[in-house]
């Protein structure tokens, strides 16, 4: 019977009914909804023992209860005792406000705490487990930071056991070449273009601002924050979103890592300074791809070979056996007569490769990689550097056409065999 049901309609002192307002019931019943998902996540969160949050979109829960609840209480003021249900009205208001407002504060505190760890685990550095750009600003007088700077961008585990100083274990574990490429991870790491402008910058010249916190979530046991930045460096300004999220590590300890391949380039400047590098760079790449190298194919020998080579060859070829096999190689390659026996070394041109002023001259550097083919029919793939001097005073910032150049050395970093499923160098 309809006069049982008080959601429905309330009997009048007359004795005539006046239902419930609808607006009424729809706001308690959003309100309650938001109210018991609230109450669902904090359970799940004490359960779990992590944090639980509702997406950002429901957010427009409690915010349609209050408007509701609002509407509710103006309908039945002004119907004249046709309408009835205002403290349902009222609790609709109240529970939309109150949950909302605590779960908005909540998140929101809990976001800003999040942006400001995310943002002093990069630029401060505290401990061994935080300072990413502050150790990349000291990279250029201390190598040793980068590689400090790149254990911050594995996670805790992968990272437990590995010392900054540590060039040896650091090469076999974190620098294994791929059959897809030759360079592992710290080195392309050490030859990325943002590590290269800060490194060489140093901390005076180089200005880091952040531009805010663009997002953050929590998703699969980690927490996860974009951080926005503006890098600027004598050569380039860079506007970034950095990626920056926790691990735990072995102990449970939770622990922020750079997320490398998820960073984002949002613009790339070059300064005035940048521009004048990237002609300097491009005459050089000209000069030892159409004059240097085209002389070697064409039967020239590099005499002073053992001289120039400044390779590290235990770092590059752990295995004695293939690193004296591959240094024969290299050796006869550069110092042979044979016509186009280095048309497998070819130059990769960078816009942001290392330079120094020296006694007014300019020295840069300048990538190549070279196809080495062994005997006993195994090939691999070597990556370096050539070092080359101007042999005349030249100011980077007004260049003269075609300067001339010297080489200083040749430098090899990585050596990768190219087989299918081989993951090093011997």
């Amino acid at each position: 019977m309809a006069d049982t049901n008080p959601l429905i309609a309330e009997r009048s002192a007359e004795g005539v009914y006046r239902p419930v307002s609808a607006w009424a019931i729809a706001g308690i019943a959003i309100g309650g909804i938001y109210a018991g998902m609230v109450a669902a996540t904090t359970i799940i969160a004490l359960v779990r023992g992590e944090p639980f949050f509702l997406p950002s979109w429901v957010v427009v829960a409690p915010a349609a209860g209050a408007i509701i609840s609002l509407l509710a209480q103006r309908q039945i003021q002004n119907s004249e005792g046709t309408r009835v249900g205002m403290g349902l009205a009222r609790w609709g208001l109240g529970l939309s406000v109150v949950v909302g407002l605590g779960y908005f504060a909540y998140s929101m505190f809990t976001g800003m705490a999040l942006a400001k760890q995310a943002g002093d685990f990069l630029t401060l550095k505290a401990d061994d487990d935080s300072g990413f750009f502050a150790r990349l600003q000291e990279g250029g007088r201390d190598p040793v930071e980068v590689n400090a700077a790149f254990l911050l961008t594995l996670p805790s585990n992968d990272r437990e056991g590995l010392k900054k100083d540590d060039e040896k274990n650091l090469r076999f574990y974190q620098d294994q070449a791929t059959k897809d490429n030759p360079q592992g991870l710290l080195s392309r790491f050490r030859t990325g273009k943002l590590v290269r402008a800060i490194v060489e910058s140093g901390n005076k010249a180089t200005e880091i601002e952040s531009l805010g916190t663009e997002q953050w979530y929590y998703e699969k046991g980690a927490y996860h924050v974009d951080r926005r930045y503006r890098i600027q460096t004598p050569e380039v300004v860079f506007d970034m979103i950095f990626p920056v999220q926790t691990s735990r590590d072995r102990k449970g300890e939770r622990k922020w890592f750079v997320n490398m391949p998820a960073i984002q380039m949002m613009s790339e400047e070059p300064t005035e300074l940048g521009k004048s590098l990237t002609g300097v760079r491009r005459q050089l790449f000209l000069w030892l791809n159409n004059s240097w190298l085209a002389s070697l194919n064409q039967g020239d020998s590099l005499a002073d070979w053992d001289k120039l080579d400044q390779t590290n060859w235990t770092l590059v070829v752990p295995v004695e056996e293939t690193r004296e096999k591959l240094k024969r190689a290299v050796h006869d390659a550069f110092t042979g007569i044979g016509v186009n026996r280095l048309a497998a070394l070819k130059l990769s041109y960078q816009n942001l490769s290392p330079w120094k002023a020296v006694n007014g001259r300019l020295r840069l550097h300048q990538d190549f990689a070279l196809d080495v083919v062994l005997a006993n029919g195994k090939r691999y793939m070597l990556v370096g550097e050539i070092i080359a001097m101007s042999r005349d005073p030249l100011d980077p910032r007004s260049s003269p056409p075609n300067p001339a150049w010297q080489i200083e050395g040749i430098k090899f970093m990585n050596a990768g065999l190219l087989e299918p499923g081989a993951g090093g160098p011997g």
